[in-house]
């Protein structure tokens, strides 16, 4: 019994210093290989040339460019330009159907030379042989407007014969006429109508009995305004009733006592009677209009006749003038009307676009062509707020396209725009970039990465970046420093590694750190282990 107590503690000795020995190798194997991912890497502070750079993506286009179109619809007629054709500025490209603005300025022009010619007779002066033909004019002017205002005055006498036919002729034939007054026939069952017709009947006695006075106020040589103002009011009150019995009438019915036949004779006459009244009326009309333009012919003859005796004042040589502006002003504006029918070249260059044909319709500010001048082309540039305060004008640039991988092309900033331009909700500023093609076939729409040289100085003390570690803000590095030699002078020996406090300036395109101060070319710097 106790042989075996013995053997069985010998055995869980053996087996707890294997467990033991098991944790002391796995701890070993852990801690080799922590100790291995750390490990130890040298720099050595060099002095060479910082360069800080913006990478950018840019697109090809040409230096100006320019979306044409009319600033009026209309029809194409003509589109002389296709594709690749070379233009120079002010040729026209392509114009609109435009007959009625062509023969509005020849109209311009026609009056502009009409009103020239009348102000270089003002500074001339009157000829005889003006005088005479102005005075022959004057007289024939002065007879028309006589002969004009007789016939007025003869129409206006017409007027209280045709009106008075009218009423005791024509209408009164649907009236009874027994009393003296005149009552209108009971042909129709409209008590109200029928009684103010009557009234109106008597009314016309009245008027015609004034009428008769007025007419003899009327004098052949001195037909005034108002004389035809009157005589106008006369007649319409004649037509307003002749309306009103023309309404009765129309109701009329044949009885046992009136035949249809004379039921149609009443209204006939009742129609007569008012037809001939609104004739009358567009006699006097026409009449009174020939008299006043009679009389503003012999007024403007006179007139004109009195200029040419009395030669022209600098009053009216400064009214001519202004009209010669005015009619010169018109011939502008027509051209201008003229010219919105045709797109011209705006600067020399070549047709890169057409989108339209002849004989097409075309809307106003459509864009029908697209040119790009013979200044080139450029990168275009749109580079985001965070970035352009790098971005100068005169910065140099290196430009790799994506057509020719692996070819770097030199170009220079020429030009950032002041104002930013919101793509896709974010504030960049147009940058264009010249460069030289070095002959390869660049096109527009060719897209490229851009490197702007934003900083460069040379002899810079940098070392990379991840080589420096901070405590407290404080940048600092661990610098190997060389203890004695060997006894043979050989190996140094008792190296150690010294904590130098740095001041950093700016990082570089590549991940440098530009040293400030602290350090000096050919310290070398120990980085990537634990402390």
């Amino acid at each position: 019994m106790k042989k075996s107590n013995k053997q069985g503690f010998r055995k869980y000795l053996t087996k707890r210093n294997s467990i033991i020995g098991g944790v002391v190798l796995l701890i070993l194997l852990i801690f080799m290989f922590t100790r291995g991912g750390e490990k130890e890497m040298t720099t050595v502070v060099e002095q060479g040339l910082f360069q800080k750079q913006t990478r950018v993506a840019g697109k090809v286009v040409a230096k100006e460019e320019a979306i044409l179109g009319f600033t009026k619809s209309g029809r194409i007629e003509g589109l002389s330009v296709k594709v690749g054709d070379e233009v120079v500025q002010g040729q026209v490209l392509a114009r609109l159907n435009q007959d009625g603005a062509s023969a509005t300025v020849a109209l311009a022009q026609s009056n502009v030379a009409f009103e020239d010619a009348k102000f270089d007779e003002l500074v001339r002066g009157s000829r005889v042989e003006e005088l005479r033909i102005q005075e022959s004019k004057v007289r024939d002017s002065q007879s028309s407007q006589v002969t004009a205002e007789q016939n007025l005055y003869q129409e206006l006498i017409n007027a209280y014969s045709v009106a008075e036919d009218a009423i005791i002729v024509d209408i009164d034939q649907a009236f009874d006429t027994a009393d003296g007054f005149g009552k209108i026939l009971p042909l129709f069952s409209n008590y109200s109508l029928s009684q103010k017709i009557n009234d109106q009947r008597r009314e016309m006695r009245y008027l015609l009995n004034r009428w008769e006075d007025f007419l003899e106020t009327l004098s052949r040589d001195d037909v005034s305004a108002t004389d035809v103002q009157q005589t106008k009011t006369y007649l319409m009150s004649v037509q307003a009733y002749a309306t009103l019995v023309g309404q009765a009438t129309a109701e009329f019915e044949a009885t046992s006592q009136t035949s249809q036949e004379t039921v149609d004779r009443y209204k006939m006459a009742v129609s007569s009677g008012r037809t001939s009244v609104q004739a009358q009326i567009k006699l006097v009309n026409d009449k009174e209009q020939a008299y006043q333009t009679a009389t503003q012919s012999f007024s403007q003859s006179s007139n004109q006749l009195d200029l040419l005796q009395a030669g022209a004042s600098s009053e009216e040589l400064a009214a001519q003038r202004a009209r010669v502006a005015a009619e010169q002003a018109r011939l502008q504006d027509a051209r201008t009307v003229l010219s919105e029918g045709s797109i011209r070249a705006p600067f020399s260059g070549t047709i890169v676009q057409v989108n339209a044909e002849e004989g097409e319709p075309t809307a106003a500010n459509s864009p029908v062509l697209i040119i790009i001048s013979d200044e080139g082309i450029e990168i275009e540039s749109f580079i985001p707020e965070v970035f352009i305060g790098s971005v100068t004008k005169d910065d140099t640039a290196t430009i790799i396209f994506d057509a020719y991988p692996g070819r770097v092309f030199k170009g220079v900033v020429d030009e950032v725009e002041p104002k930013d331009t919101l793509r896709d909700g974010i504030s960049t500023y147009r940058t264009a970039f010249q460069f030289d093609d070095e002959g390869a076939n660049i096109l527009l729409g060719m897209t490229a990465d851009v490197d702007i040289l934003a900083e460069e100085r040379p002899d810079t003390l940098m070392i990379p970046l991840q080589a420096i570690q901070y405590e407290n803000g404080q940048a600092y590095v661990f610098v190997r420093q060389a203890g004695a030699a060997d006894g043979d002078g050989g190996k140094n020996i008792d190296t150690r590694d010294t904590r130098f406090n740095i001041v950093v300036g700016d990082v570089d395109s590549q991940g440098r750190q530009e040293i400030l101060s602290g350090l000096e070319v050919g310290n070398i710097i120990i980085y990537g282990r634990k402390n």
